[in-house]
């Protein structure tokens, strides 16, 4: 009886479980990221990498596991919240205009080095706020999309794999023009380079977009993204603490 009742409860924290792990390892790329490219890797580039990484990781899975799938062709349609998105839009909009006094805390109290280019880079507050904006509907489209094609192609891999590639070849293709020809952007070592790759590759594309369509299919993505704020705080401190970035009030 025991077992029973510690099995559904456990069935249960699971989605939680998996969307809790899933801010946590997006933290930790948008640092190492963050540490990457201040060293010079091209964004673009790295983009192309992880995702190609992504399916050399995923891949294998869905081979074993989803040959022979078949495909149901059932739809289900969920309502967002209204309030829940008015409330972190208002968030949002309140770390944008009110930055607010510097917190101290005893692991960066004496680090005051990112300080000047945290001032010097407030010409492009505005513009970068817009971009981030864009970049959280493009995402928002994106969980929708991929629930929707879930539901009629319930093979988790497989759709894992096919996200990846088509990113992979799209970004070359960006990468390739920005590059203008050149190859040494292309070039990466055993340094931070290669970490950011194998850890946004395999952990933060791969797993993490499996474990969102898995999650999604099955309380869909109202619930995926409800746990979004959960990963900035963790971002926030884990900056603080591995960067020395600065911690405001009003952020």
């Amino acid at each position: 009886m025991i077992a029973e009742k510690g099995g559904k409860a456990l069935k249960t924290a699971k989605p939680y479980l998996a969307m809790i792990l899933v801010q946590f390892c997006y933290a930790g790329l948008l640092i190492v990221s963050a540490a990457t490219l201040k060293n010079g890797m091209d964004q673009n580039v790295l983009v192309v990498y992880r995702n190609l990484t992504a399916v050399a990781f995923i891949a294998p899975f869905a081979l074993w596991f989803e040959r022979g799938e078949k495909l149901e062709l059932k739809r289900k349609w969920g309502l967002a919240k209204l309030i829940g998105a008015c409330v972190t839009f208002l968030g949002t909009v309140t770390m944008i205009l009110y930055k607010g006094p510097i917190l101290n805390f005893f692991w960066n109290s004496n680090s005051d080095r990112l300080a000047a280019g945290h001032d010097a880079g407030g010409s492009k507050w505005i513009q970068g706020t817009f971009m981030l904006i864009g970049s959280s509907t493009c995402w928002a489209s994106f969980l929708i999309l991929q629930t929707n094609t879930l539901e009629a192609y319930p093979a988790e891999f497989t759709l894992t794999c096919l996200i990846c590639s088509s990113g992979a070849a799209m970004s070359a293709v960006v990468a390739l023009v920005a590059a203008k020809g050149s190859i040494e952007p292309w070039i990466i070592g055993w340094d931070l380079r290669l970490l950011t790759v194998v850890y946004s590759g395999v952990v933060c594309t791969g797993a993490t977009y499996y474990l969102y369509g898995v999650v999604m299919e099955e309380r869909g993505p109202l619930f995926a993204t409800s746990f979004d704020p959960l990963g900035m705080v963790i971002t926030l401190f884990m900056g603080s603490i591995i960067l020395a970035e600065e911690i405001s009030l009003g952020r």
